[in-house]
């Protein structure tokens, strides 16, 4: 039922984030506020927003669909692609990390460990049978170089 509405990824994330807002509002468990972790935070959300902009970038460059639920044209290899299989849901997950550490308290984490599950349920999974049935040999030789996330 969830697939029929498709709801793309950044969707998703969103949501994450005002969970998250909740979580360290509510049940923050830990506490571990300081400048250092809000510091760290901050750099890593931006390192994960300049991954997610080059990867997307390479997708339109490519002239390929960047939403889940359109077909591939072309399989993306280059770039952060050489490294991760999915480098704009890697950067998603940094962006999230980022966000933990400056709110500084452990109960996010599970708004984090969630958006992990639903993308790799709701999305990789379904992606990867895609991408092999349109691109075969080359999509199963992408594979056996680069990891899933790094």
């Amino acid at each position: 039922m969830i697939r029929n509405l498709k709801i793309i990824p950044p969707f998703y994330f969103i949501i994450s984030i005002l969970f998250m807002l909740v979580l360290d509002r509510v049940a923050p468990l830990y506490s571990f506020k300081s400048f250092t972790a809000l510091i760290i935070g901050g750099v890593l959300a931006l390192l994960g927003f300049a991954l997610l902009i080059r990867s997307s970038s390479l997708f339109r460059k490519a002239g390929t669909a960047i939403n889940p639920f359109e077909e591939s044209t072309e399989l993306v290899t280059s770039g952060p692609f050489r490294f991760s299989r999915n480098p704009m849901y890697l950067a998603m997950i940094v962006m999230l990390l980022g966000v933990c550490l400056m709110l500084g308290s452990l109960g996010p984490v599970f708004a984090l460990l969630l958006f992990v599950a639903i993308i790799r349920e709701l999305f990789i999974k379904v992606e990867e049978r895609k991408l092999h049935a349109t691109f075969g040999a080359a999509y199963d030789d992408y594979c056996w170089k680069v990891r899933r996330w790094i």
